[in-house]
Parts: C-alpha cells; structure tokens; sequence
C-alpha cells in the first residue's frame, strides 16, 4: 500500500523544495539556545522527512529515532545523516510508521 507521502517522496524532492526545510525548523535551535533539552535519553520524531531534526536532536547521549510514512523519506534520511557523519557518532534510527486507519461505516456493508 502506497500513501500519498510516499508518492510525494517518490517524485523527488530536493533539499529545500516543496515542504523539505534543509535544516532543522528555527523552533529546535531556540530549544538549544535556552538549555531546554535534556543532556541524554531517547526521543522521537514523528514526520521526520529528510532527517534534519534527527540529526540536530542526536546529540550527546541522546539516542533519537525518525518515524515517517513513506519508506522514500526514510532513505533520505539515512542518506542524510551518513553525509553529514562519517564517524558514527550520531545514534539515530528510522522507521517507516504504518498507520491504521479503520474502515468508514460506508465501507462496512
């Protein structure tokens, strides 16, 4: 089953077309800049897309993990960040999150 982000990402989109920001959203750098962040754990980031807010929040002893819908952005992502660190030291997962959706009352008969 193929979702309408996943035909999206299949037509091709480059670093900073359509919705992709090129680097993490402003929101993420104020939440360094005020010392907002826990120093470790893990977190999640739903709708990760190309991986740029994986990549900020990875830092340290924080272990993140990007969920999008469409196996194509996952890719990107992993692309991503194995450009921007070749040693290893991000610890960052990505997972294709497949949703549920129940059927419409009109779908049940």
């Amino acid at each position: 089953m193929s979702s309408r982000w996943e035909d999206v990402w299949q037509k091709g989109i480059a670093p900073g077309d359509m919705f992709d920001a090129k680097v993490p959203l402003p929101f993420i750098a104020k939440l360094f800049e005020k010392d907002h962040l826990v120093p470790n754990g893990s977190g999640l980031v739903p709708g990760c897309g190309r991986g740029y807010a994986v990549q900020a929040f990875a830092r340290g002893d924080r272990h993140v993990t990007g969920l999008d819908l469409a196996p194509t952005a996952t890719a990107a992502a992993k692309a991503f960040l194995d450009q921007q660190v070749a040693d290893g030291s991000l610890e960052a997962r990505f997972s294709v999150c497949l949703l549920y959706t129940s059927p419409s009352p009109r779908d049940r008969g």
